[in-house]
């Protein structure tokens, strides 16, 4: 009995027996470790494996196992192992990890946790659960997020997967069959795991499957086939039976369309093969069953034959006559037919004949034999002449109201010319087969009422040959529409997707006798949107889950034959639109790669215009007819984008909420260039070196020499640099705005923009005055280059010494240094200025010229001088005045006053000028002056001169003899006058001799003006005319005669008392005939002849007043 407690007693009495002590433990000395990878928490479809080891030291005999409740899943010597790719939740629980050695046992335990995975399949039918054959059907499968890693979504229909997707699946079709209704499953699986959810979708039928009608089992050859093509059940509410057609088909090739149901064809062996049929409407199409049919052969042969031929003319006899060729088989039977009716029989033959042939007569004729269950037949064609065709009556207007004039009219419309004329042919009009009037002209009216209603025919007739019209029924109607109404149901504003329904409700009065036909059409704004005939007075037009385009004005219109009315318009607002959907074809692109995108509106109706965003810019925007857009996005930049898309309806102006947002991540494919810039200072001459480099290239998708560079000038391509570089030599029509450009795989990235801006060293500078330069005056001076780049810097020099600087910034600014500090004092010193302009430093100082202007000096004060012809101012002798300067620069502008006017003006380089008064009169006596300027400098004036003018010597004479026989006549009466008056006037009559013999001479004055000073001053006066100097200034003055000397005494006696004058020239002498005098005595320029200025010299005028000789001064 081997038991560890046996074990243990054995294995100390062999200890005891060595003299040994042996532990006795019941429990291994080791340290057990379970791990779980990845942990110890997992969800459903993930990998689990469970990990067992023992840290050394390792005993004996060790065994590991990992076990799961009492299964032991794996064991090893050292370590064991167990795991599963994919977990499910039932792999979760409490997991053991036991060692073994020497019957020895220890385990550790620890628990896993594996989470369910959830997926929640759902499925969804658009436009509903609901539909009709015709429709279109979108199955829709998705799952709920968060989506499950490896997930794929299939729509299935039992057993068959129509579609898949990574995330959601559809499918659909335009055209839902009735087979296309019945359960659909949505099945997601991940992992191995799949999950289902089922629906059901019903679809309506339209109309049933057709049945096409076979002929009988056993066809013969010649035997008349009808195929017949019929739906049992069509929805009336949706279509017409008429709207329903029907195709016949054999070995699905399309043999005829049946536009009644019915195909009718002669048995024979070509015709034989697989039919069926085919039922179409609203675009949804239905086959039939299949047969087979085969046309048995007989083995007999029947004839056709037609007397007097086949080609015969209306009213001639034709006969059919049908045989079978000896020998005749037994039980034959032979039949003389026309389509399916039997003319006649006969046992071997049989014939069918007419007296009278009508058109109608010609046409397919077969005979058919039938013997033994066999069938033969042959058919021919007999052709008869029509000798005028089948009348047509017509009836104008089709629709009669009563009263209204009602015309029939009865044609045919073929005459055969050469057998009959057209008037052989002869009309009648019948009602209800009853003849109501012959119709010579082929026409009758009658007023319409509604005893005239009936059927009515017309026969024409011509060689015994009767061809009678169709019938028409004419109805005499009476009706009116009172009012037409259109309701929009449930509301006139609604959601979208709403099932809206149109009704439209006719009032009219109709006659009880009438039968109407109401023909509905609606009409959204004025386009019509439906039309249907119905005999019912209301109509109901659905519109299926509407859409905002829906909205809009909508009206119906009634018409009943002639009579129409349309209701008042009623406006339908459908709000809310579709929330778009975006598809990316990538999220990572390199830069110049082209993105698809596609934007949908499924449930909406166009035109629409879509827009592309990316983080919230606009990118791109495009109009389409259809509910979606798809586009492809170029981005130029590398990085991180969102992009979503909106809608908008163009016609309705509503705009839809933004898509889902994808990212797009546009990896770089080669760094924004980078332009090298030449020094801050270019100027003329200097070599320039451009380079353009990106600094990163993605060498897994291009290459370096890829990449090609190109200068760009002001935006216009220089050059390509094929090595990176370019060089040139600097020059101002280089200047501009650099940048350069690099590209590859038509991605294009522009570099930054400098400013090229040559420097133009300055030009040698030109010195010039501004304006005039006058002698001791301010002026100014204009020192500027032609040349150089601004700021120039100019600096003005006097005789070598700096006086000031001026910087110019702008093309308008002039360097102008105005002199007024110092003035220069000779012409000479204007060369000592110069300038010189500098723009860059020392080493671009350019010197100018010396100065070298006009120098003005400006004028000295005139000298005015007069000389005479004769020594004195005489009228009628010439007066020469002389202006002289002595400093000045000419030319010389000489201008002369007399009296303060302006009387001659002359220019001239000389510094004397003179101004001749030739015959001098009275009248030019006077103050004159002279002034004097040049270039633009103040003007100077002389002191003024006065001039006197002395009689002519004959006047002079004249006028002494007239005044000494007066001063006697007036020294007589004087005497007489004082012996009466006595001794009181004594002493006036002895002042009274004094003055008589004042001398007769009128005296004439050359004085100057007051100019302030005495140095220039002269008198020229005459020889009877002395000077005096009176002490007072108050008292008055006159000239007394002193005797009768000659003139040349006079004037000798003058210029002796003038020379007096000279050296005493303040001392009246007693020579003087003034009694008293103020001041030196002159006579005005501006008094006439002989006046005297009696605020300075008060005189007699003796010999001056031609008008008035004799009369005498009053004494003083």
């Amino acid at each position: 009995m081997d038991t560890l407690p046996h074990r243990l007693l054995l294995l100390a009495l062999v200890s005891a027996c060595a003299g040994q002590e042996v532990p006795l433990d019941t429990e291994l000395a080791v340290t057990i470790e379970i791990s779980f990878l990845p942990s110890d928490k997992i969800i459903e479809g993930d990998s689990l494996e469970v990990h067992c080891r023992v840290r050394r030291p390792l005993p004996p005999g060790l065994k590991v196992l990992v076990m799961k409740g009492p299964t032991i899943l794996k064991s090893g010597s050292k370590k064991a192992f167990w795991n599963t790719s994919l977990a499910r939740a039932a792999d979760g629980g409490n997991y053991t990890c036991k060692a073994e050695a020497n019957g020895i046992q220890k385990s550790v335990s620890r628990s896993v946790h594996v989470a369910e995975l959830t997926i929640t399949p759902e499925i969804s039918f658009l436009p509903s659960d609901k539909i009709i054959e015709g429709d279109s059907l979108e199955v829709h499968c998705r799952v709920r997020r968060p989506l499950p890693p490896g997930l794929k979504v299939l729509v299935m229909r039992g057993p068959t997967i129509l579609n898949s997707g990574s995330q959601e699946a559809f499918w659909n079709t335009s055209l839902a069959q009735a087979a296309d209704a019945g359960t659909y499953m949505c099945k997601a699986e991940a992992n191995d795991i799949q999950k289902s959810v089922s629906r059901s979708v019903h679809v309506a039928e339209l109309f049933s499957k057709p049945v096409l009608s076979m002929p009988p089992p056993d066809v013969f050859e010649g035997q008349m086939l009808t195929f017949s093509c019929k739906s049992a059940h069509i929805d009336s509410q949706r279509i017409n039976a008429n709207d329903v057609k029907y195709h016949l088909y054999k070995d699905n090739v399309k043999v005829a369309d049946l536009p009644s149901g019915e195909y009718r064809i002669t048995a024979d062996v070509h015709h034989d093969g697989n039919y069926s049929c085919q039922a179409e409407a609203k675009s949804v199409q239905k086959q039939s069953l299949a047969f087979v049919l085969k046309t048995k052969e007989l083995t007999i042969t029947p004839e056709i034959s037609f007397l007097p031929s086949d080609k015969i003319i209306e009213g001639d006899s034709l006969e059919v006559h049908c045989r079978v060729r000896r020998p005749p088989p037994p039980g034959l039977k032979v039949l003389v037919m026309r389509g399916p009716t039997i003319l006649n029989s006969g046992s071997q033959e049989a014939f069918w004949n007419t007296n009278l042939a009508q058109a109608a007569d010609a046409g397919t004729y077969m005979c058919k034999a039938e013997a033994n269950d066999i069938q033969k037949s042959v058919s021919r064609s007999v052709h008869v002449a029509e000798l005028f065709s089948m009348p047509v009556l017509t009836v104008q207007p089709a629709d009669v109201f009563e009263g209204q004039m009602l015309t029939f009219s009865c044609k045919s419309a073929h005459i055969d010319s050469q057998r009959i004329n057209a008037n052989d042919v002869k009309y009648h009009l019948y009602k209800d087969n009853m003849k109501v009037a012959d119709l010579p002209s082929g026409e009758y009216r009658v007023t319409a009422d509604v005893h005239h209603d009936g059927n009515y025919s017309c026969q024409a007739e011509a060689k015994s040959v009767q061809k009678r019209s169709s019938a028409f029924v004419l109805k005499i109607k009476v009706f009116t529409i009172n009012k037409v109404t259109l309701t929009i149901l449930p509301a006139t504003e609604v959601q979208r997707d709403t099932d809206v329904e149109l009704k439209c409700d006719c009032a009219a009065n109709v006659s009880k006798m009438a039968t109407l036909t109401y023909q509905y059409s609606f009409y959204k704004y004025e386009q019509l949107i439906h039309a249907e005939n119905h005999s019912f007075s209301h109509l109901s037009h659905r519109l299926h889950a509407v859409r905002v385009p829906t909205s809009g004005l909508y009206s119906c219109e009634v018409k009943i034959l002639t009579a129409s009315k349309r209701s008042e318009a009623e406006f339908l607002r459908v709000t809310g639109v579709e929330t778009p959907s975006l598809k990316v074809s990538s999220g990572e692109i390199f830069e110049g790669e082209e993105l698809s995108v596609e934007c949908r509106a499924p449930k909406e109706e166009g035109p629409f215009s879509f827009s592309f965003y990316y983080n919230a810019t606009l990118f791109h925007t495009n109009s389409s007819k259809e509910n979606f857009l798809s586009t492809k996005l170029k981005f130029e930049q590398a990085g991180k984008y969102e992009v979503h898309c909106n809608y908008k309806l163009m016609l309705f102006q509503a705009t839809s909420e933004k898509s889902n947002r994808e990212a797009v991540t546009v990896r770089e494919l080669f760094s924004k260039p980078v332009l090298s810039m030449p020094p801050p200072d270019v100027f003329e001459g200097q070599m320039l070196t451009f380079s353009c480099k990106s600094a990163h290239i993605d060498s897994q998708r291009i290459n370096a020499n890829d990449v090609k560079y190109h200068l760009y000038k002001d935006n216009v391509k220089v050059e390509d640099l094929p090595s990176g570089e370019y060089r040139i030599t600097a020059d101002v029509h280089h200047d501009g705005n650099y940048s350069c450009q690099a590209e590859a795989k038509s991605v294009r990235k522009q570099s930054l923009a400098f400013v090229l801006k040559t420097k133009v060293l300055v030009s040698e500078p030109l010195i010039e005055a501004w304006g005039n330069v006058i002698l001791g005056r301010p002026f100014s001076i204009v020192c500027q280059s032609v040349r150089g780049s601004l700021p120039i810097t100019y600096t003005l020099l006097f005789k070598g010494n700096a006086v000031s600087s001026f910087i110019v910034h702008s093309p308008q600014d002039r360097a102008i240094f105005n002199i007024t500090s110092m003035t220069i004092n000779s012409r000479e010193e204007i060369r000592d200025f110069k300038c010189f302009a500098q723009n860059f430093g020392d080493k671009s100082k350019r010197p100018s010229l010396a100065l070298n202007t006009t120098v003005t000096e400006p004028v000295s004060d005139p000298q005015l001088t007069a000389m005479t012809s004769t020594g004195n101012v005489v009228e009628g002798k010439e007066l020469i005045l002389f202006c002289t300067v002595k400093d000045g620069s000419p030319p010389f502008t000489f201008e002369w006053y007399h009296n303060g006017e302006i009387i001659n003006s002359s220019t001239t380089d000389e510094r004397k000028h003179s101004y001749t008064l030739s015959k001098i009169e009275h009248k030019q006596g006077g103050r004159y002056y002279c002034q004097v300027q040049n270039n633009e400098t103040e003007s100077r004036r002389s002191e003024e001169i006065t001039v006197t003018v002395k009689n002519a010597p004959w006047k002079t004479a004249v006028t002494g003899s007239t005044i000494v026989l007066l001063l006697s006549i007036i020294t007589f009466s004087l005497i007489y006058c004082i012996d009466k008056k006595g001794k009181r006037k004594e002493k006036e009559t002895e002042l009274y001799l004094k003055a008589s013999k004042f001398k007769s001479d009128v005296s004439v004055a050359v004085t100057p003006a007051h100019t302030g000073y005495n140095k220039a001053s002269h008198s020229v006066v005459s020889d009877n005319e002395e000077r005096s100097t009176c002490p007072s200034s108050g008292t008055s003055a006159f000239y007394a005669p002193r005797g009768t000397e000659s003139s040349d005494d006079a004037l000798l006696k003058d210029q002796k008392s003038s020379q007096e004058d000279d050296r005493n020239p303040n001392n009246c002498t007693e020579k003087s005939a003034l009694v008293c005098c103020t001041g030196t005595p002159t006579v005005p320029a501006n008094r006439s002849e002989g006046a005297v200025d009696t605020g300075s010299v008060l005189y007699a005028q003796l010999n001056h007043d031609r008008e008035n000789p004799k009369q005498i001064p009053s004494p003083p």
